[in-house]
């Protein structure tokens, strides 16, 4: 699962695919995601492709993406579809297609 929409980074690069890396749930305090963003969808592709072993070579070059950690109130019921509810309530993420 990741989320499907366009935003521009201040630094002016524009991403538009995004999936959860990691969620971490410290009991009783808060739930933290890691979310890493893409230029496309292809670029995921390419990433599990390599992690795949269908992509060898001493000089392959990884597409590019950007981690950002999100950092909500703790749940003791979050799943992985629950936190992508939750991104989605960022105005960031606001009007983003699930896919």
């Amino acid at each position: 699962m990741a989320l499907k929409k366009k935003i521009t980074k201040p630094n002016g690069i524009q991403l538009e695919y995004h999936r959860i890396a990691m969620m971490t749930v410290e009991v009783n305090q808060q739930t933290t995601l890691l979310v890493r963003s893409y230029l496309s969808e292809d670029g995921r592709e390419y990433e599990k492709m390599y992690e795949a072993g269908e992509i060898k070579g001493n000089n392959v070059t990884l597409p590019y993406n950007e981690g950002e950690y999100y950092h909500f109130e703790y749940s003791d019921d979050i799943t992985i579809q629950g936190a992508y509810t939750l991104l989605k309530t960022l105005d960031e993420f606001s009007g983003a297609e699930d896919i």
